[in-house]
This record gives structure tokens, sequence and C-alpha cells, in this order.
């Protein structure tokens, strides 16, 4: 059985793991990109964001959920 992406298979699941320190915002955007290229054969259509641009904004989602704790 597939575990998902860094162990979660839903959002839900994702933002509990981050809570608990599991792995970071940019941890997982960096997870799901890999996702996203391990899987181009399959030749689905999905629209992507540049992969810089959803970084930087992980990197500001991180530094306001570790001012939030």
């Amino acid at each position: 059985m597939e575990k998902g992406i860094l162990g979660a298979k839903t959002v839900k699941q994702a933002a509990r793991l981050m809570k608990a320190n599991v792995f970071t915002a940019p941890e997982l955007i960096e997870a799901t990109y890999e996702n996203i290229e391990a899987r181009q054969h399959l030749n689905a259509y999905c629209g992507v964001r540049a992969k810089e641009d959803a970084l930087r904004e992980a990197e500001e989602s991180q530094k306001r959920i570790e001012r939030s704790k």
C-alpha cells in the first residue's frame, strides 16, 4: 500500500503531521513536486505552478506556523 506524500494521504493528515513537527511546509512542497516529476509518464493533464513560487510561499507559511506555536 502506498503511504502518500511524507506519510500523509490527505491535506488534513498533512496538516496534523506538520503541527506535530514531522515535516515542514517547504518539505511537503519538495515532496509534492518530486511526486509530480516521478509520475510524468502518466501523461495526465495537471496545472502545476512554478516550484520556486510554491517554495517561497511554503517558507512564508512555515514562518507563520512557527510564530503561532
